[in-house]
Formats: C-alpha cells, structure tokens, sequence
C-alpha cells in the first residue's frame, strides 16, 4: 500500500485528557472552596445576628429552640444544596471542553473534536489514522491556553476571605470577651438551661435595717448599681409572713432624685420577704424580721410644789399617757422649782445596765431632758429593781421641761413614734402694786387732806404691803414721815388719808408717796427684793396759787362752754327748722333728717356731761385743800348746775325729737339747754370779771402803801 502507515500515539492522546480532567479537578476544587467559605461565613453571620437579637429582646427559650432549628436546618440545606455538589462536580470530559471552547475562540471546533476522539482513541486501544492523529494535535496544542487560564477563582478567594474574617472575629471575641461568647453560645446552644445574659440594669437592696417595728410602715428601698435611674422600671416582690406563709405581691417603686427607689408597704406580720427585680435581673430575697417596738404604756407626773409655797399649793398627779399625744403636754405650766416626777410603765425595752459607765451612756442614749434656754438637764433616773419596765426620772422644773425617751427595745429597735413629756415651767412672777388714788401727780395746799390709795396682787399671797410717806425740800435729802401697813392675801389694799399739816410743810416741798410689797418667793433661802410702785409726788404750793390754777383752768372752760353754746344754738335752729318742715310735709318726708339731729343732740348731751364732770373735778380738788378758792367754789357750784340743767335739757330733746308729735317740746327742750349754756358762759365770765377787779385792786393797795 501506497498510503501512510497508521501509527500508535498514546502520549498525545492521554496529554489532551489529562489537561482537560485537571481542569475539571481545579473547577471542583473551587467549587468546594468557595461553597465551603460561604458556609462558614454566613453560619458565622447567622449565628451574630441570632446572639445580637437575643441580647437585645432577652428571648424566651422556645423563640432560642426556633432560632436554634433554623440555624441547624439552614447549615444542613445549605451543605445539602450547595456543598454536596460541589463535592459530586464531574461532568466529562467533552462537555468541560466545550465549556472551554465557549471562552476561547482558538480552541473553537478543536479541543471538544480532539477530546471526543482522545476517549474514544483511548478506551479502543488502537492506533489512530492520520486525520485523527491531526485533530488530537491540534487539540493538544490549544489545550494548554484554553484549559487553567479558563479556572475563576476569585469567587473561592472572595469566600475564603469573607471566612477567615469572620474566623478572626470569631476568635477575637473568644479572646477579649469569654465570659459574654460562653454566654451567648451556651444560650443559643442550650435554650432551655438557666444560663442569663449579663444585666443592663442593676439594683442592689438599701434598706436602713434587716428589723423593722412591727405596726410602722416600711420602706422598701433599693439602690441603682448599673443603668440608667431615670429610665430604669424596679418591682419590688414581697410577702408578709405569718406562721411562716404568705401571698406574694408586686409593686412598683417610685424613683427618688438620689438614684434610689422605694416605695411604703404596711408590716402587719412576723417578718417580710422581699425581692427587688428590673427588666433583665433580680435580686435574691432578703427577709426583714418585724418586732414589737418599745412604748411606753402609760405615764404619771407628780408636781410638788416648791418649799416656800408648801401648805399654799397642792402636789397635782398628771395623767400623761403614752406621750405621743396632746396628753403628754401639762397646762398649766408648773412653777419653776417645783419637783417633778415621771413615772412611766415600759413595754418591750431592755435591760438597764446596773452598772456605771454603761448606765452613763446608756443614760445618755435614752433619755434627753431640756430645761432653760435650751440647757440640758441631768435628771435622776431610778428603774424598780424587780420589774425593769417601771422607769422614774425626776427633776427640778426649769424652762421648757421636754423629756424626751428613747428606749431600745429587742435588736435596738427604735420606738415608732417620738415619745416626749412636755413639762413647761414658768417663774413665781413678782407681785405688784399702783397707787390708784390718785391717778395722777397733784399740786396740794399745806392744809390740804389727799386721799391715797394703792392695791397690790400676787398669785400666792401678798407677805407684807405698806407706803412709805416722805417730804423732799428743796436739795436737802428726803426724810420719811410716815408708813402706812395695809393687808395681806393674793390681794392686797393699802389706804390712808394724809394729814399734810402734821409734816410741817411749806410751798415749794414735795411729798413722796410710794407703793411696796413682798411675797413668800424664796430662791436658795434667799427672799425676793422689795417690790416697789411708781411714786406719786403731792408739790406743795399756796392758797392763792391754788386758787389761781383753778382760775385759770375755768378760764379755759369758759371758752369751751362757749363753743358749746355755739353748737347748741345750732341744733336748735335745725330742730326747728325741722319741725315746721314736718307740719308742713308730714313726719314721714323728716323721719331721717330728725333721727340724725337727734344722735347730734344726743352727743351734745354727753359732752355737756363731761364738762360737768370737770367743774365737779375743780370742786373736790378745792375742797381736798380746804380752801373756797377766794370763792371760787360758789361760782363753781352755780356753773355746775347750770351744766347740769343743759345737760338734762339736751337728752330731753335728743329723745322726743324723733317722735314727730313731740317736735315741738323737744325744740323747746333744745333752747332751754343753750340758754343754761349762755348763763353758764356768764357765770364763768363774771368770774373772770371779778377776778380781775380784784386783781386791780390789790395793785392800787399795793401802790397807796408804797
């Protein structure tokens, strides 16, 4: 045969399949990475993204149980659908051929021929005829560009990369943050075990005491340790316990501005439980023993008198109760000096130290007793040697007097209540005296007779009460001419009239009456000083200056008696006037205008009253001198009439005048009282007249002598 031999070439054919089943192997490879890759890094984000959202909610364990399950049947769908085959990829070796040919316009039409042709050349193993041999040639010689560089590996890179990221982040917090990963994976692992995230929010108890007075309200205190105050929602959950059970309760405590909450519950039990819980913690129960608190059951006071008023003042026995109530404060106050005793009958407090310096502070701790000025006082304390609950303190009384108690009873539990003994003292106050009479300092004659008066008082009993009579003359010292002794008793009376002529007084001296009086008061066997009045001083003129005061004072007079003749005269115009008006329009249209002219009247009754009053002042002040005044006294009784007509005439109208038919008469009765008036003005007038006649007179003797 003329045509070519067929030849054997094993080594090409087997070189285009290995070429093309290492490409397959590295396609694979890939593959297996990269799914590999992404199912660590999303296992990893899943598992984040479940942890995150169980720190945030704080998830209840069945949500914990589906997020688990969703977690598991994700990795497994995820290894199923997209591990598992990638690790089955084996397509043969044409079809990865073709798949190469697609991306290579070289190894278009060859390599899938020469690799179709290499397997079949291969799996006959005979020798290839020369149209074979060329195309496995030529599939050869484009096998080596068109097989590795067709692998991608960026996405295997890309997944390799997002996994070791989370691999490092993973690490990192198992590193710096054990304790929260353990938590979180045991929590999302185990989703029924009793594993709890770290608090966001923390309280711890603060309550003052772990016993409490049974009956007192107690606060349920608890102290923010970590959160937010303002933001934070604390429950307090309790029980009262009696006979060892109770129903638990909640309650919400209010937020004090120091971070604290509390809130007020009743204790009527054996002890109370309590816990304190926030929205992601609680704290363990603590139980707050509840006991009687010490009181005092019931309270006596004895007052006795002090010394000097023994036999004068009885000892008073004061029911004070429990003090804690009004009870417990005496009124009236005592005496200062009076002793008093407390006896007191306790309930539910310990034992009194026998001995010092123990009783001294304990003392000190439970008793507290304020006198004067708020001064301490040290009290005498006895306690009954066979019944430690009867207490007896005694003191000298002083000032405000508060005894205050402070007993401790079982654990130094504190009473519920102040208990406190309010025994105010006030001071013996001094005993007084006034001379009454006179009300005033007098000017008086040598023969003149005043009358002197003083009265004292004390709340005890006056011991002694007298006046001291002395006569001052000129700058010489006084002398005493007189004492005077009047009465004892709470009141007392001092009277006496002076007989100015047996001093031998001249014008110009000064008799000096004063007040005393004494009491019982002792204060250390010392008596109190002498009390004495404000001193009521007789200045010694003559006669005939006498009578020209008088004179003078009826000058003034005069001049008001016509003033008031003045204003009479007035009202008496108005009463007319008024009364023709009423004739003439009836009472009814004058009712008003006479009821306001009768109050007018009425007052000019009571002022005519009072300048009566004077005159009659004048009259006794001329006859306590024994002198007429240079006949003063007979003008002054004549005035004093004539006051005392225009006085009465003046009611008289004040009262018919409203009455419209007595118009008449009380308009009559208001012209006779200015007519006494206008004599009265005279009288006083001719007075005057005469005085000053004589006045003339005796300088016309006076010159004739000279």
């Amino acid at each position: 045969m003329n045509g070519p031999h067929p030849t054997s070439e094993p080594t090409t054919t087997n070189e285009v399949l290995v070429a093309l089943g290492n490409t397959r192997s590295a396609v694979r490879r890939a593959l297996v990475i990269e799914r590999l890759s992404q199912a660590i890094a999303f296992g990893l984000l899943a598992v984040v993204v479940a942890v995150v959202l169980d720190r945030l909610l704080r998830l209840p364990p069945f949500i914990r149980v589906v997020e688990l399950a969703l977690l598991v049947g994700g990795g497994v769908a995820w290894f199923v659908m997209k591990v598992l085959p990638a690790f089955r990829f084996s397509p043969s070796l044409v079809e990865v051929a073709l798949w190469l040919e697609r991306g290579s316009a070289v190894a278009r039409g060859k390599l899938a021929a020469g690799a179709d042709l290499a397997q079949s050349q291969a799996a006959q193993g005979a020798t290839i005829n020369p149209l074979t041999s060329m195309v496995i040639d030529d599939a050869q010689a484009v096998s080596q560009t068109a097989t590795y560089q067709r692998v991608n590996l960026q996405p295997a890179n890309r997944a390799t990369a997002a996994a070791m990221v989370a691999v490092s982040i993973l690490v990192l917090l198992l590193v710096f943050a054990p304790e929260t990963s353990k938590t979180a994976l045991l929590r999302l692992l185990t989703p029924f075990a009793d594993i709890q995230w770290p608090a966001r929010t923390m309280v711890e108890p603060a309550m003052a005491s772990l016993v409490h007075p049974r009956g007192v309200a107690l606060s349920l205190r608890a102290q923010s340790v970590r959160g937010d105050a303002a933001d934070m929602r604390v429950e307090a959950e309790y029980r009262l316990l009696r006979d060892g059970s109770g129903e638990w309760r909640k309650v919400l405590l209010s937020a004090q501005p120091d971070g604290a909450f509390e809130r007020l519950v009743e204790t009527d039990g054996e002890s109370i439980e309590v816990l304190f819980r926030t929205e992601d913690m609680e704290t363990l129960p603590i139980v707050i023993r509840l006991v009687p608190p010490p009181v005092v059951e019931s309270a006596r006071a004895i007052v006795t008198p002090p010394q000097y008023l023994s036999g004068k003042v009885d000892v008073r026995t004061i029911e004070l109760g429990t003090g804690t109530d009004r009870r417990a404060t005496v009124s009236p106050p005592v005496l200062t000096g009076s002793m008093i005793t407390i006896d007191a009958d306790m309930r539910g407090t310990s034992a009194v130290p026998p001995e010092s310096p123990a009783r001294a502070l304990w003392l000190a701790e439970t008793i507290s007793l304020v006198g004067l000025d708020g001064a301490q006082i040290t009290p005498q304390f006895t306690v009954d040697g066979t019944n430690q609950t009867h207490w007896s303190v005694s003191w000298v009384a002083a000032g405000r007097g508060v005894l205050e108690l402070k007993p401790r009873g079982a654990d130094g539990i504190l009473p519920s209540e102040r208990i406190a003994f309010e025994i105010p003292a006030i001071d013996d106050a001094p005993p007084t005296i006034t001379i009454v009479e006179p009300t005033a300092d007098e000017t008086v004659t040598p023969e003149a007779t005043p009358l002197v008066v003083a009265e004292g008082r004390d709340d005890f009993g006056v011991k002694r009460s007298w006046i001291d009579v002395s006569v001052t003359r000129n700058e010489t010292p006084s002398r005493r001419v007189a004492t005077v002794e009047g009465s004892q008793g709470v009141s007392a009376r001092v009277e006496t009239t002076l007989l100015l002529s047996e001093f031998a007084v001249e014008p110009g001296d000064r008799v000096v009456c004063v007040g005393n009086i004494t009491d019982a008061f002792e204060s250390n066997g010392s008596p109190r000083p002498v009390v004495v009045s404000s001193p009521r001083v007789f200045r010694v003129i003559s006669a005939s200056e006498l009578s020209a005061q008088v004179r003078s004072r009826l000058g003034q007079m005069r001049e008001a008696a016509s003033r008031l003749r003045e204003e009479q005269a007035g009202i008496a115009d108005a009463m007319k006037d008024v009364v023709e008006r009423t004739k003439t329009n009836g009472a009814a249209a004058t009712e008003a205008e006479r009821a306001q002219i009768a109050g007018s009247e009425g007052r000019m009754a009571d002022r005519i009253a009072a300048f009566e009053r004077s005159l009659a002042e004048l009259a006794s002040k001329l006859e306590r001198n024994k002198t007429d005044g240079e006949g003063l006294s007979e003008t002054i009784q004549e005035a004093s009439q004539l006051a005392q007509t225009a006085s009465q005439r003046s009611q008289e109208g004040a009262t018919a005048l409203p009455d419209a038919s007595l118009g008449a008469e009380a308009a009559e009765r208001a012209s006779e009282s200015e007519s006494a008036l206008a004599d009265l003005e005279t009288a006083l007038q001719r007075d005057r007249e005469s005085a000053e006649l004589t006045r003339r007179i005796d300088k016309l003797a006076e010159r004739i002598d000279a």
